[in-house]
């Protein structure tokens, strides 16, 4: 009996921890943002960034997705929570508006940007609606979006000189991230200060001269992978689990610092020094967690169940 209670857990744990990451506003549809107007962008907007998302509309009244303007500085920008050390797909579909003689040619951008990257001292918060704020985020200068350091992945399509709708895709490896923010904009306009520019919209990047259209934006876990990290996970015995109060700590390695988090990747626990080599969780909140230890170097990641 408590072998098959035990792999009816492990299936369950195998399925809650492999589920796709939450995406708000996925399709891009009309629904209510911020100041409670309707607009595609709604959960996509960072204002700290570029100017925000607009709403498109090309198969009917009811069929809505988002645009990059001609010659502005649209972005689309939203952090979501994911597991460490696993890969991940990013897909959205496009196309380009043709123009005669659209000058300067446009071109889309989507980065896939680091949690590490954040700024100091913030931690996400994952709004359960779509009507959440609109700056002051993980990041808030450009500078940082386009430090490769700060990239897991990055493409630039280039104008395809048609109207055709396609699927891009960018594939990422979260390493040690346990939040990452997908970042979307049109490119081309060259990097010198435009003419509509102001001290509210200063950004010195803009799209080319068609606008480019984006829906159905989707992120699917693809699995996690084997690593150096997986040993130093191997090298680390907790006890009991399931618990109810307290996690026991068994390991060779000098722990520096842990983090616990809950299944959709909110960090709910931070400790910078074990006391007793044990961890309360009598705070929490019955589930299952995930607890990323680290030494400074390397991180490794066991799963416990709060009951």
């Amino acid at each position: 009996m408590k072998k098959t209670l035990l792999f009816i857990a492990l299936i369950v744990s195998v399925s809650l921890f492999a589920q796709d990451p939450v995406i708000l506003n996925a399709e891009l549809s009309k629904i209510p943002r911020t100041d409670a107007t309707n607009c595609s962008c709604a959960g996509w907007m960072n204002k700290d960034l570029g100017d925000q998302l607009e709403s498109s509309s090309w198969n009917s009244d009811t069929s809505f997705g988002a645009k990059f303007d001609e010659k502005e500085s649209d972005i689309m920008y939203q952090e979501i929570a994911v597991l460490p050390n696993t890969n991940y797909k990013f897909t959205f579909v496009y196309n380009f508006e043709l123009k005669e003689e659209a000058e300067p040619a446009s071109s889309l951008e989507f980065r896939i940007l680091a949690g590490s990257g954040y700024i100091a001292d913030y931690t996400p918060i994952y709004p359960a609606t779509a009507a959440g704020q609109s700056r002051d985020f993980g990041y808030e200068d450009i500078a940082d979006v386009e430090n490769a350091n700060n990239n897991l992945a990055s493409t630039i399509i280039a104008h395809p000189e048609d109207k055709d709708f396609r699927t891009g895709e960018l594939t990422f490896n979260s390493g040690a991230n346990t939040s990452i923010a997908i970042f979307g904009r049109g490119t081309g306009r060259p990097t010198t200060v435009p003419s509509d520019a102001s001290d509210s919209r200063p950004w010195t990047w803009s799209n080319g001269g068609s606008e480019i259209r984006i829906d159905e934006v989707a992120m699917t876990n693809q699995g996690a992978t084997a690593s150096i990290d997986d040993v130093f996970a191997s090298k680390i015995k907790i006890y009991p689990n399931p618990a109810q109060n307290f996690v026991n700590i068994s390991t060779t390695k000098t722990i520096s610092s842990l983090e616990v988090f809950n299944i959709l990747g909110k960090k709910v626990l931070s400790i910078s020094n074990l006391v007793n080599d044990r961890i309360d969780i009598s705070s929490l909140t019955k589930g299952m967690y995930l607890i990323k230890f680290t030494d400074n170097v390397s991180f490794g990641i066991k799963r416990i169940i709060k009951n």
